[in-house]
C-alpha cells in the first residue's frame, strides 16, 4: 500500500547528501552515529563531521542493566499460533502474524498537506527478522508510513484521536482493529514498560490512507 504522502524529508536528505551510519556493540545500544556530508571537488568534506556519543534506545534507558530488564519484558517464549510467511508483505500483499515489543510514541505528521497526530510503536525487539527487513525495505524505497531513527524502527499504528488509537477503515476487513484491553496497555507503555503485541496482516486492495495503519489487527501477546 503506497499512499500519496509528503516526501519533504526524503527530498531534504537527498539535497543535502547526508548519510548516517551506526555501529552496534551491545544489546539495545548504539555507540556512535557518524554524520558526513559529501566531498567537494578539492577532496574535503562540505560541512561538519561529527560523532554523537553513546545513545541508548528510549529516552529513559540510562544503563545496560535497564536494557537487560527491557529485554526480559520482551520475552517471546510463550507458545502462540501464528500465520507464517516468507515474504512479510506489509502493504496489503501478504497474510501473516508476527510479534513485536515496544512502546507508544506520538508524532506530528503531514498527510495530504494537513498536520495530524499519529501513534507509533517504537520497536525494541522483533520476533521475526523478516518483518524488520520488510519495514526497512519500505523506508528505503521512500515510503513514509514508518520511520527509523538511530537504528530504531517506529511502526505506524494509526491516528491518535481523543486519546485513542484509530485505524483506517477497510471494507474487506470485518474484524475490530484494536480492542480496549490492547488500547489501554499501549497507552500505558513506556521505554521502561514496553508491551509485546501480535500484529496481523491481510491482503487488501487499499485503505483510506489517512491514519496509515498497516496491520489488520493488533492484540496483546502474553
Amino acid at each position: 500500500m503506497y499512499c500519496a504522502l509528503s516526501k519533504s524529508l526524503k527530498r531534504l536528505l537527498g539535497a543535502i547528501g547526508i548519510s548516517l551510519t551506526a555501529r552496534k556493540t551491545r544489546l539495545l545500544t548504539i555507540t556512535a552515529i557518524l554524520v558526513a556530508a559529501p566531498l567537494n571537488s578539492a577532496g574535503f568534506y562540505q560541512g561538519n563531521l561529527s560523532v554523537t556519543p553513546v545513545l541508548n534506545l528510549g529516552a529513559s534507558l540510562q544503563s545496560e542493566a535497564q536494557a537487560i530488564e527491557v529485554n526480559k519484558r520482551c520475552d517471546f517464549s510463550n507458545p502462540v499460533k501464528l500465520r507464517r510467511t516468507n515474504q512479510y508483505g506489509i502493504f496489503g500483499t501478504d497474510e501473516f502474524d508476527t510479534i513485536v515489543c515496544g512502546y507508544l510514541i506520538k508524532k506530528q505528521i503531514e498527510v495530504f498537506g494537513e498536520q495530524q497526530t499519529n501513534a507509533y510503536l517504537k520497536i525494541v525487539a522483533f520476533y521475526d527478522e523478516g518483518f524488520k527487513k520488510s519495514i526497512a525495505a519500505g523506508i528505503q524505497e521512500g515510503n513514509t508510513v514508518n520511520f527509523v531513527e538511530n537504528g530504531v524502527y517506529e511502526f505506524n499504528l494509526g491516528c491518535l484521536k481523543k486519546g485513542k488509537i484509530v485505524g483506517d477503515e477497510n471494507q474487506e476487513i470485518k474484524n475490530k482493529y484494536i480492542d480496549g484491553r490492547t488500547q489501554a496497555k499501549l497507552l500505558k507503555s513506556s521505554p521502561n514498560q514496553p508491551i509485546s503485541l501480535i500484529l496481523s496482516f491481510s491482503k487488501h486492495s487499499g485503505r483510506d490512507c489517512c491514519c496509515l495503519n498497516l496491520a489488520e489487527k493488533i492484540r496483546v501477546y502474553e
